[in-house]
């Protein structure tokens, strides 16, 4: 519990020290706000890079030589790399994610002029 205090107190307060003198003052709910979001992608991105590094080193056989590899099919071909991470395959799969989103838009607006 005292954790969870800790951690409250320092995303709703800052702490001034100055000599021989410390001032604790609270901050305002968007400076809050936004501490809150810096702290939250800290934790989301050390998490990614954990369960990279992590699926990474499980690819490996220890010599830095890939025992598999991972490779994804798009609309513009096969990607091959000389290694291929779990990093790549999730930039691919954003990327591939993100032109779903596209097509699907185009599309419907494409089908809007025809009904």
């Amino acid at each position: 519990k005292q954790w969870y205090q800790r951690r409250v107190r320092g995303l709703c307060h800052k702490t001034l020290k100055a000599r021989n003198e410390t001032v604790v003052m609270s901050l305002r709910i968007k400076d809050a706000s936004a501490g809150l979001e810096a702290f939250v992608k800290h934790i989301y991105a050390s998490l990614f890079l954990w369960v990279v590094k992590l699926l990474n080193s499980a690819l490996t056989n220890g010599k830095n030589d890939a025992v598999n590899f991972i490779g994804i099919l798009d609309i513009y071909g096969f990607e091959m790399f000389e290694e291929n991470s779990f990093e790549q395959f999730c930039i691919n799969y954003a990327n591939e994610k993100l032109q779903q989103q596209f097509n699907q838009h185009v599309f419907k607006l494409a089908e809007a002029e025809y009904i």
